[in-house]
């Protein structure tokens, strides 16, 4: 097959036959002919039907192109064509939340996105279906959230909170027409720390109002997951398991499943619609002496060891860095964990296999100090 140099787009986003890309990529021949007489209503309908990374970059092709992601004819139809949909590992790599660092696991590749149409003050709590949601600080020091997406630029600065927001304890849970996000609140210009004050709100986009809820026992959390609509929230008391938010009910639910042994950074993940916990296990405080994966029966209300990570790929992820401390993210069929180290390490694992990699990446060397990673579907019809 002859090959021919790959096809460039003048700004009226029409092919022509004299239309050539300077460099010496090659590619399957296409038909200037066929391609010059495409009618331009097809254009849009072929565009919708690529990864929203590939998108992103050929907005550079030309005017038309540049605006097509933020057209909501375009953003109705590519909701309607069956595709497979992009999954993003994302984490900040500055402490002011301007550029968020997306690394494709498919494609082992990072590349950074930037977030500055957001104002200021911000502090980035959690995210779900497309959608990111934050914490705003406002000038007089009164505090709100706001919810963006951040491939169209939209976002939205919601209600003020019935109480004041209290840090340790935010979920989100989001499909294509609405989402909801839960936050831990105080009482109200009140300095006076008790735990028997806290409470929890919630946020309903289908009626853009917060309601206050049950009140938590405990202190939260170290780790929190989302499974069939429902919030999951570790607790740093061992005694108290886990607890669940039914966003459904709005009820919670405490499942009495205490940890067996110290761990250090314990994260609670879903992974294939199973609950996991991660985390460094120690003998002694400040110690890590290995990592281990347990699963969550909630039928019995304890857990099962899955797997320890082999000594000498736990040497190389955490003891050849020089820190004990790590996070990890559900992501599709597997769990991703990475580390502090400059750059950062990452390793996954699949439950199914109990299969152990580390992954060779060039991650960013900075990172946010808050040290976030999140699962995330880019969404172009995820509206705030």
């Amino acid at each position: 097959m002859k090959k021919r140099k790959r096809l460039r787009l003048p700004e009226n986003g029409h092919p022509s036959s004299s239309s050539y890309c300077s460099n010496k990529e090659e590619v399957d021949e296409m038909d200037p002919q066929l391609w010059a007489n495409l009618p331009p209503d097809l254009y849009p309908r072929i565009l919708a039907h690529l990864p929203i990374r590939t998108l992103f970059r050929f907005r550079s092709v030309c005017k038309i192109w540049n605006t097509l992601p933020l057209n909501p004819t375009f953003i109705r139809l590519s909701a309607q064509i069956p595709t497979l949909k992009d999954s993003w590992l994302v984490m900040f790599s500055d402490n002011y939340y301007r550029t968020v660092s997306v690394f494709l696991p498919d494609q082992n590749k990072w590349f950074d996105f930037p977030i500055s149409f957001l104002p200021s003050e911000l502090y980035y709590v959690a995210g779900a279906g497309g959608l990111l949601c934050f914490h705003l600080t406002e000038a007089n020091g009164a505090s709100s959230m706001c919810v963006c997406n951040p491939l169209i630029k939209q976002w939205k600065k919601l209600p003020p909170l019935l109480c004041d927001f209290y840090g340790g304890l935010v979920g989100m849970v989001a499909d294509s027409l609405s989402y909801q996000i839960v936050v831990r609140t105080k009482p109200a210009r009140s300095d006076r720390f008790d735990f028997s004050n806290l409470k929890t709100e919630i946020y309903d986009s289908r009626t853009s109002c917060w309601r206050i809820s049950g009140i938590p026992e405990d202190d939260f959390t170290s780790g929190q997951a989302v499974s069939n609509g429902v919030l999951y929230f570790l607790t740093w008391e061992a005694r108290n398991g886990v607890y669940a938010y039914n966003m459904d009910q709005g009820l919670w639910e405490t499942i009495s499943a205490p940890r067996r042994h110290r761990f250090i950074s314990p994260c609670l993940v879903e992974c294939r619609g199973r609950l996991f916990m991660v985390g460094g296990f120690a003998k002694q405080q400040y110690k890590t002496l290995g990592i281990r994966v347990w699963e969550l029966q909630q039928d019995r209300s304890e857990w099962e060891l899955t797997d320890s990570m082999p000594s000498l790929l736990f040497d190389e992820f955490l003891t050849k860095s020089g820190s004990m401390y790590f996070i990890c993210v559900g992501h599709k069929q597997q769990i991703y964990l990475i580390n502090r180290g400059r750059p950062p390490r990452i390793l996954r694992f699949d439950p199914e296999t109990c299969l152990w990699q580390l992954v060779a990446t060039d991650a960013p060397d900075v990172l946010h100090e808050l040290f976030l990673l999140v699962s995330f579907t880019p969404t172009l019809n995820c509206l705030v």
